[in-house]
C-alpha cells in the first residue's frame, strides 16, 4: 500500500516555490546548540546532583559499571587521564574527542573470562524468565484506594527526603545532620527524576493497557522527558536515534544495571495490587528501556515487593517470595539471597551496613547492587516501622532518594496508616516533574488513576 504523502515530491516543492529575499545570516542562531554540546560533554565528566551536590564523573563510572559487568577496561582506562587533563584546561574540542572515543570502545570491549560476573547466567527473554517464576495463589487484596494512596505517598516522601543526602557515605550524612529535622522545617520539593518516569509509564499504560509494548514506553520518554541521567540519558540518546528498546538499554550503555530500573519499579508493582506476574511483565517492558540484565530484574524485584504487600503483611515472607521471581542463577539472585542471609543472621543493622559497604565496595553508589541490598536491610530491621526505616536507609548512604522512595512505597501499601500525618501533610498534595507540558500532579489525581490502572 504506498503512502499519498511523497517524500520527493513535497522536497521539490520546496525547492521550486522557495523565494530568495534579503536577509541576514542565521548561522549567529546555533550558539545555543554548540553551548548545550559543550555543556553535556562538561557534565559527563565532572557533575554535581541536583538535590544534594554530590559530586560524581559519569564518564569514569561508566569504566567502573563495565568492570563490574566483566569486561576488560583497560583501553578505557588509559583515556581516562587525557580526558581529565582536558577538562582542567578548558580544551573542550579535545575533551568531545577522547569522549567519543570512549564510546567508541564500548561496542567491542572484552570479557574478562576470570571475572565472577561471568559465572552467572541472566535470560533477557521475556518466556524464559516468565517459565521460571514461582506458581503462588495471592489472596484479593482489600482496602485497594488507601493501600494505593499509602504507597504513592510512601515513595514521594521518600524520594523528596532522600534527595537532599543522596550520593555521600553515611559516615559524611551522620556527621552533617544529627536529625533529619530539616525535612519538615523547610518546604518539601517534590521534584525527582524516579517519579517523573513512574508517571510516564502510568500515561502510556492508561493510554494502550495489556497491548503497552517497551517502545511505547521508549516513545512516551522522548516525548515527555527532556533529559536524563546515565542509564536513562544514554537511553534517551538511543532512542532519538531510532534505536528502541532492547537496544536502547543495551548499546553503548555501561550504566544499564544502576539503579535506574528499579527506582522505577513501585509503579509498576502498584498497577498490580496482589498480581506479581502482572507486575513481572509491566516492570520487565518498562526495564528494558534503559536497562539489561540485572538492572532489568532489579525493577521486576521492586515491582513484585510492592504489589506482594497488597495482600501480605509479613515482611520476611514478602521478600522470601519476591526473591523466588528473579533467575535463579543470576548474579541479582545471588546478592538478594546473600543479602537477606546477612541481615538474618547480624542482631544490629549497622553490622550489616558495615558489610554492605565492604561487600560493593567496588561499585558506584548509583549501582543496583548497594542500594537494592541497603532496601532490603531498611524493611527487614525497620520492621514495618515508617520512621525506623527512614533512620536506617537514610543513615545508610547511597542513592538514598531511590532506596528510601522503594521502601517507603512498599511500607505505604503494607500499613498506610504508618506514615504520620504530617510526613503526608508537607507535600501539599503535590508531585512537581520536569515533564515537557505538565509540570505538577495533584496526588489525589495520580492516586484516582493508578485505582483505574490497576483494572485493565
Amino acid at each position: 500500500m504506498s503512502s499519498k504523502f511523497k517524500a520527493w515530491v513535497y522536497i521539490k516543492n520546496l525547492f521550486y516555490n522557495d523565494r530568495l529575499v534579503k536577509k541576514p545570516s542565521h548561522w549567529g542562531e546555533i550558539g545555543p546548540l554548540i553551548e548545550g554540546e559543550e555543556l553535556l560533554t562538561k557534565l559527563l565528566w565532572e557533575s554535581y546532583v541536583p538535590g544534594s551536590n554530590a559530586r560524581e564523573s559519569l564518564i569514569i563510572a561508566g569504566a567502573q559499571a563495565l568492570e563490574n559487568r566483566g569486561f576488560d577496561v583497560s583501553e578505557i582506562e588509559e583515556l581516562l587521564p587525557d580526558g581529565l587533563k582536558f577538562l582542567e584546561e578548558n580544551d573542550i574540542g579535545e575533551l568531545i574527542s577522547v569522549t567519543s572515543k570512549i564510546f567508541s570502545l564500548i561496542p567491542n570491549l572484552k570479557k574478562n573470562k576470570d571475572h565472577p560476573y561471568n559465572s552467572f547466567i541472566h535470560p533477557m527473554n521475556w518466556r524464559e524468565i516468565e517459565e521460571s517464576f514461582p506458581k503462588i495463589n495471592v489472596k484479593s487484596p482489600l482496602s485497594l484506594k488507601e493501600k494505593i494512596e499509602g504507597g504513592i505517598y510512601g515513595l514521594i516522601s521518600g524520594g523528596s527526603f532522600g534527595t537532599k543526602i543522596e550520593g555521600y557515605p553515611y559516615w559524611e550524612i551522620e556527621s552533617t545532620y544529627k536529625d533529619f529535622s530539616f525535612y519538615l522545617d523547610n518546604e518539601v520539593d517534590t521534584t525527582n527524576d524516579d517519579i517523573t518516569y513512574e508517571l510516564n509509564l502510568l500515561i502510556e499504560f492508561l493510554e494502550k493497557g495489556r497491548k503497552i509494548t517497551s517502545e511505547d514506553i521508549a516513545l512516551g520518554w522522548v516525548k515527555r522527558i527532556p533529559f536524563g541521567w546515565s542509564a536513562e540519558l544514554i537511553a534517551l540518546m538511543n532512542i532519538k536515534r531510532g534505536i528502541m528498546p532492547p537496544l536502547s538499554g543495551q548499546f553503548s550503555n555501561p550504566y544499564n544495571e544502576w539503579i535506574g530500573g528499579a527506582m522505577r519499579g513501585n509503579m509498576p508493582g502498584l498497577l498490580s495490587p496482589g498480581n506479581p506476574y502482572k507486575a513481572s511483565w509491566l516492570s520487565y517492558m518498562d526495564g528494558v528501556v534503559s536497562h539489561d540484565k540485572n538492572g532489568v530484574y532489579g525493577e521486576m524485584f521492586v515491582a513484585i515487593l510492592t504489589s506482594l504487600a497488597f495482600a501480605n503483611d509479613n515482611i520476611e515472607k514478602l521478600i522470601e517470595n519476591s526473591i523466588e521471581f528473579i533467575p535463579e542463577r543470576s548474579e541479582l539472585r545471588n546478592v538478594l539471597e546473600t543479602t537477606y542471609e546477612t541481615c538474618k543472621e547480624k542482631d544490629d543493622w549497622k553490622e550489616v551496613r558495615e558489610w554492605i559497604y565492604k561487600r560493593f565496595e567496588r561499585y558506584n553508589w548509583v549501582h543496583l547492587y548497594p542500594n537494592i541490598a541497603i532496601v532490603l536491610m531498611g524493611l527487614m530491621f525497620g520492621k514495618g516501622d515508617f520512621l525506623n526505616t527512614v533512620e536506617i536507609i537514610s543513615r545508610s548512604g547511597f542513592d538514598v532518594d531511590c532506596n528510601l522512595g522503594e521502601a517507603l512505597g512498599i511500607l505505604g501499601v503494607l500499613d498506610p496508616e504508618s506514615i504520620p500525618l504530617k510526613w503526608k501533610e508537607a507535600l501539599k498534595d503535590v508531585i512537581n516533574t520536569y515533564m515537557r507540558g505538565r509540570s505538577q500532579f495533584k496526588i489525589g489525581e495520580i492516586v484516582n488513576m493508578v485505582r483505574k490502572g490497576a483494572d485493565l
